[in-house]
């Protein structure tokens, strides 16, 4: 998840006129989306890696920072789940240190 923030700003940084997204089809200003997004993600890093350090349980953090899973983490067995992105955040942390 760490990666699609560099990797997000990278296509950004090439100016696009025109980008379609995979979920959403053709942005409309695609730098300012592309921008957004990558600040999202690096506003929900931040928010889970603060109640990963206070003893918060993956699944209490998803619920308060992301929301209850969504169709797409269910029906996707859990690889594109919201619990699936806290825990890919808790892990990047323990590898990091």
């Amino acid at each position: 998840i760490r990666g699609q923030v560099g990797a997000l700003r990278e296509v950004a940084s090439w100016h696009p006129e025109r980008y379609f997204d995979g979920h959403r089809g053709r942005l409309i200003d695609p730098v300012v989306q592309l921008r957004a997004k990558a600040d999202w993600i690096e506003e929900m890093i931040a928010a889970i890696e603060s109640r990963v350090q206070r003893g918060w349980e993956d699944r209490a953090i998803r619920d308060d920072v992301l929301g209850r899973e969504d169709l797409t983490g269910i029906v996707s067995f859990g690889d594109y789940s919201r619990l699936n992105f806290v825990r890919s955040i808790r892990n990047s942390m323990a590898s990091s240190h």
